[in-house]
């Protein structure tokens, strides 16, 4: 696919890291020479040295207000996060990071969502961390998510990027269907009567379920996604289909590739996704 590598903006290239221990060259060599030789041997021998040097994944202090969040009315923060967590687990993604108000999921990915540092060769695999933050109010509790690309984990030439962008949809699909879960769950909070907390002036909340859902809100709130579910809606729209709020909804699909059906303003397309490319579908 030709634009199934560019994510959102500019993105920082990862800081240079010194494995623990170590001194910047220009300062060793003004040390007298059974000094230095000292200081090699401490070095190789020391309990620092070998070990991994991995650069944590940086979290924005807040998730950004434009970004997928949902409000579970009545909810707790244990309760939203273990409907989260079950969510999660059954789709065989992995628990990277837990605390108390946060949960940091990942799974691999096959082709990379961001374009990458200059000079950096893409890896076989990527990782995709999703972080899920829970803010309690006296209402219920707000549910925001971040996505970030990680090329390298755990190496030298670990670099990231934030992709909340490019998988902004997919996102807001999976927090519908989690508000879908908690709505069947919580006997007492009817479709669509959820208070949603005061957003910023000219922000609305992403998704908002209506008060009487019909056949076609149904299937937005359970349509499964696939991983290349952006790509088939560029593709999409590249053929004239305006995307509606459905966007793509994955029919089947296995590790080699993904059939998609994309709701236009009028009708639908079926689009097939691989690793390489996104086609129609006849």
């Amino acid at each position: 696919m030709s634009d199934a590598r560019h994510g959102p903006g500019v993105r920082p290239r990862a800081a240079s890291i010194r494995p623990p221990g170590s001194m910047p060259m220009f300062l060793a060599k003004f040390l007298p020479a059974p000094l230095r030789m000292w200081l090699l041997i401490w070095l190789t021998l020391s309990p620092l040295a070998g070990l991994p040097v991995r650069a944590a994944t940086q979290w924005p202090d807040q998730a950004p207000a434009w970004g997928p969040r949902i409000f579970l009315s009545g909810a707790t923060v244990a309760r939203a996060k273990g409907l989260a967590l079950d969510a999660a687990l059954s789709k065989r993604w992995h628990v990277a990071d837990s605390g108390r108000d946060h949960v940091v999921f990942e799974t691999p990915l096959d082709e990379p969502a961001a374009i990458g540092p200059l000079g950096l060769e893409p890896p076989d695999q990527t990782l995709l961390r999703i972080r899920t933050d829970f803010e309690q109010t006296v209402t219920g509790v707000q549910v925001s998510l971040q996505a970030v690309e990680i090329w390298y984990a755990g190496s030298y030439d670990e670099w990231s990027a934030d992709v909340t962008r490019p998988y902004h949809r997919n996102l807001s699909n999976a927090l519908a269907s989690l508000q879908r879960q908690w709505q069947e769950l919580d006997g007492s909070a009817a479709a669509g009567s959820a208070p949603w907390p005061p957003m910023p002036s000219g922000l609305k909340p992403s998704l908002h379920p209506s008060a009487h859902p019909g056949p076609d809100d149904a299937e937005a709130f359970d349509a499964p996604v696939g991983i290349w579910a952006y790509h088939a809606e560029r593709h999409a729209a590249a053929q004239g289909c305006r995307v509606d709020d459905r966007g793509a909804v994955l029919l089947s699909g296995d590790a080699d590739s993904e059939l998609h059906r994309v709701h236009c303003a009028r009708g639908a397309l079926m689009v097939r996704c691989n690793r390489l490319e996104c086609t129609i579908a006849r």
